[in-house]
């Protein structure tokens, strides 16, 4: 589940698909999903939310690289 918000807009999606597109100004309860009528702001907040996904998982993928095949095993003592 994901979910953003810019201005009066929140968009939420489900395994990729849309739960609903909510004016938080005229609903903050999100009671009145209004993805079929306002298809621009949904267009517009998806493409934000999967830019932002993109640049979070580039940044995971500088930050932890993937771990060696030796990884968990015991270094040898010194002098043993």
């Amino acid at each position: 589940m994901g979910a953003i918000r810019q201005g009066r807009w929140k968009l939420v999606l489900e395994d990729e698909r849309v739960r609903g597109l909510f004016d938080l100004e005229a609903d903050p309860c999100e009671t009145r999903d209004l993805s079929a009528s306002h298809p621009a702001e949904m267009s517009a907040l998806r493409g934000e939310l999967a830019r932002w996904d993109a640049d979070v998982r580039r940044a995971n993928m500088r930050k932890n690289p993937p771990r060696s095949r030796t990884c968990g095993t015991t270094p040898p003592m010194e002098g043993t």
